[in-house]
């Protein structure tokens, strides 16, 4: 399933014998979802515990390419909330691709987490689709009590653009809340045209490492439209008490 969802070589997968250490019950170490349909697992979500009191991390979430935009991944990761809260867990954190609009817009606008910290070069990784793209994350932090789908009540992209000043590599607004644009699907950009894909990452990391990281704001909502029949994406990026 790794291998499917991720692209990843045969050694850069994780193995049985430490699946099973990271989701021992009797001494809760972990827990490991599945998701099956017809008998055959389509997606998973690994999470595990953390040396910090009520905090899950989340390892892994994969659907394999044919059953994404189902809303499954979105199922799994209820699920695995529902798990986390029945085990006295509070918050669950985990890492994704900055530049990818889907998952921004289920974690953040589905579910209600806050990106919080920017991670650059967080995986290193380069083989495969992953050759030549330095693998940056997102860290997002959700509170399991406050989860909530807020996503109909965000203004329009265009509303937004009005609103709030748009950030960009050559200029940065001191202002208390700015959008940022991403591509609508970087997986294909970068599969299209990996030097145009490269030239986001490194112009948003460097955006968003002085927001995030350097002044303390979060990524709250992804505002998208489709205009000429090419997605736009933009995150919210809001400092504390906005």
């Amino acid at each position: 399933m790794q291998a499917a969802v991720y692209g990843l070589p045969p050694g850069d997968t994780m193995s049985p014998i430490t699946l099973s250490a990271l989701t021992q019950k009797y001494f809760r170490t972990g827990w490991v979802l599945g998701a099956f349909r017809n008998r055959k697992m389509v997606g998973f979500c690994i999470g595990l515990a953390t040396a910090e009191n009520g905090l899950v991390y989340g390892h892994m979430l994969g659907v394999l390419a044919e059953h994404r935009d189902s809303g499954l991944g979105n199922r799994l990761l209820k699920a695995s909330f529902g798990l986390y809260r029945e085990n006295g867990m509070g918050r669950v954190c985990w890492t994704y691709e900055p530049l990818e609009a889907r998952n921004s817009h289920l974690y953040l606008n589905r579910l209600g987490g806050r990106c919080i910290r920017y991670l650059e070069s967080h995986y290193h990784v380069d083989s495969g689709p992953y050759h030549g793209m330095p693998l940056d994350r997102f860290l997002v932090m959700l509170e399991l009590s406050k989860m909530r789908d807020c996503g109909s009540e965000l203004s329009s992209l265009e509303e937004a653009l009005t609103r709030y000043p748009v950030a960009t590599f050559d200029k940065r607004p001191d202002a208390g809340a700015v959008l940022l644009q991403i591509p609508g699907d970087f997986y294909a950009l970068k599969a299209e045209d990996v030097s145009s894909a490269r030239a986001w990452r490194m112009n948003t990391r460097t955006v968003l490492m002085d927001y995030v990281n350097q002044r303390g704001m979060a990524a709250e909502a992804l505002f998208s439209d489709v205009q000429g029949g090419e997605r736009r994406c933009y995150y919210l990026l809001t400092g504390p008490g906005q």
